[in-house]
């Protein structure tokens, strides 16, 4: 692992289902000595399928030559936009994170996607593409999350060396706090 590895982090802005149907995805390039090397967004659809394909290009198009992984808070976006972390790994080369703070309940999320989406068979296949694991940071706290590309060892040293206070890493961190007034 380099010194100051550059992070892509990618979160989504708070939506309501009442409004125009649309979530914005903000972008954070957070090199490990704090800084902050670039910041873009792009949209998707709430409960779309277009949440991979628009991660994907937004990195190849500004990210690819900077980065060395990229973290997500998750696999799903704006709704039920499941996000593929394998096709993003694939298609990028770069390792993928998707980090939450609690184990999910799979049953129940099958069964929501199930119940809200026409096309849920292929909703779940992304969802049970991936091996949920969990990693232990440095204060001790427990996360869970899906791996692309990279080990469960480096993963969690990345998100040790990424976390600088509390239990969200600092391209996620800085990503939330800005999308929160996009």
């Amino acid at each position: 692992m380099k010194r100051f590895p550059r992070i892509v982090g990618v979160c989504g802005s708070p939506f309501n289902r009442d409004q125009n149907g649309n979530e914005t995805l903000l972008f954070t390039l957070v090199r490990m000595d704090g800084r902050l090397e670039g910041v873009s967004r792009t949209s998707i659809e709430i409960d779309g399928t277009d949440s991979t394909n628009a991660i994907k290009a937004e990195i190849l198009s500004r990210y690819i030559e900077r980065s060395n992984y990229v973290m997500l808070p998750g696999i799903t976006f704006g709704g039920f936009n499941f996000c593929d972390i394998a096709e993003i790994n694939a298609s990028t080369g770069l390792p993928i994170l998707s980090l939450i703070k609690h184990k999910p309940d799979l049953d129940s999320i099958k069964h929501a996607v199930e119940k809200h989406t026409q096309d849920a068979r292929k909703r779940i296949a992304i969802l049970e593409k991936t091996e949920i694991i969990d990693l232990t940071m440095r204060n001790g706290y427990k996360i869970y999350a899906n791996l692309a590309g990279i080990n469960a060892r480096e993963a969690e040293l990345l998100v040790r060396k990424s976390t600088i206070f509390g239990k969200t890493p600092e391209p996620l961190r800085i990503g939330r706090m800005i999308s929160e007034i996009v």
